[in-house]
């Protein structure tokens, strides 16, 4: 005689790795230390991090220190060739005189050299005029052999 099975229905059932579920009790301390090491290792984290951005920011730090040491000895060399070329000018100082009162008094020491000029050479004039009329010759005679020209 045949027997017959009976037709299978499929059953739900729970995996074998599911653990029973538990009603969550934060004082058991299955918890409490799963909470510890979740709060260790939060720590741990921020602590990384803290550190990784400290370095960082000492890294940026050295490097805006090394700029500013370069960028102090540029004005240091700038400071040093603008004394130079003030020593080379003379009296002209960009920083305490523009330019048209510099060429102002340019025009004023020009004119004071020629003022200057003009009243040695009469007093030459004068002199070798005194030398013609002791001499009994013309001032022009005097002037040759004294090698100034028509135009000194």
């Amino acid at each position: 005689m045949a027997t017959t099975t009976p037709p299978t229905t499929p059953r739900a059932s729970k995996p074998a790795t599911q653990a029973p579920t538990q009603a969550h009790d934060p004082n058991s301390p299955s918890t409490a230390s799963a909470s510890a090491t979740v709060s260790t290792s939060s720590d741990e984290a921020q602590v990384s991090a803290s550190a990784s951005a400290a370095a960082n920011q000492a890294k940026k730090i050295t490097a805006l220190e090394i700029k500013i040491a370069a960028l102090n000895a540029q004005i240091a060399e700038a400071e040093a060739k603008r004394e130079e070329l003030s020593a080379k000018l003379g009296s002209f100082s960009p920083t305490t005189t523009t330019p048209i009162a510099a060429a102002t008094q340019t025009v004023k020491q020009h004119i004071h050299l020629l003022h200057t000029y003009n009243e040695i050479r009469d007093v030459g004039s004068g002199l070798m005029g005194l030398i013609a009329e002791k001499r009994g010759c013309r001032v022009a005679d005097v002037f040759l052999e004294f090698g100034v020209g028509g135009g000194d």
